[in-house]
């Protein structure tokens, strides 16, 4: 994988392909309104798709549509290892990792070029990332077909979505604007949860999106400045 961005892009398309009503591909429409969310130009996510492509990581067919690969998923994996922590507050220790001259074992200890927030995992939060910005779309899509009450509060919700997300993205995210964006999403979720049926078809998505406000009401305090 060159670039994190390949990586949490690949991530998001493995969600939200997953969230979508053929979870066996995502339509060129979605990959598009995806890479829209994302913030990419369309120039930046051709690339990035030719680049998947080349790597054996995504497939395309007939009309425009993607699907994630074996290879691809089994990359998102390898980018999660097993974790093995020894003693407190250490850093994991995936398969195939060697101790050697110079290794350090002790409390914080941490591997050179390791990229972490204080105490969580940055591929954790990327996970988290792509897990939100596929919910925002979802919730976008099908929030057009919604009664205007029900519309309206999906509206809310996914501009509160994108606010976080994008905060997520910044070098230092900042925590007051994470906690009082979170808290008034989750209201919304809350609100929409109640209202929804299941033949509104949001359900599953605001369940998806209920896991990562919670992981992130978990970990916030060691999220951002």
């Amino acid at each position: 994988m060159k670039s994190s961005n390949q990586l949490l892009f690949l991530q998001t398309l493995d969600v939200a392909q997953g969230l979508s009503a053929n979870p066996s591909r995502l339509s060129a429409d979605q990959v598009n309104s995806l890479a829209q969310t994302f913030g990419l130009e369309n120039s930046d996510t051709l690339r990035i798709v030719e680049d998947l492509k080349r790597e054996g990581f995504v497939e395309l067919h007939w009309g425009g549509e993607l699907s994630v690969t074996s290879a691809g998923k089994q990359a998102l994996r390898s980018a999660h290892p097993s974790q093995v922590y020894v003693g407190d507050n250490a850093v994991y220790v995936g398969p195939g990792a060697q101790v050697g001259s110079g290794a350090a074992l002790g409390t914080n200890a941490m591997a050179a070029g390791a990229v972490r927030f204080d105490g969580v995992d940055r591929l954790e939060v990327m996970e988290t990332i792509a897990r939100l910005i596929a919910a925002q779309q979802q919730l976008a899509t099908i929030g057009e077909k919604l009664p205007p009450e029900t519309q309206t509060m999906t509206k809310h919700l996914v501009q509160e979505t994108s606010a976080i997300q994008q905060e997520l993205r910044k070098p230092s995210p900042s925590k007051s604007d994470i906690e009082s964006r979170l808290a008034k999403a989750k209201g919304v979720l809350e609100q929409l949860v109640g209202i929804t049926t299941a033949a509104s078809g949001l359900q599953p998505t605001l369940q998806f999106l209920n896991t990562s406000f919670r992981w992130l009401t978990a970990h916030l305090g060691s999220i951002g400045t």
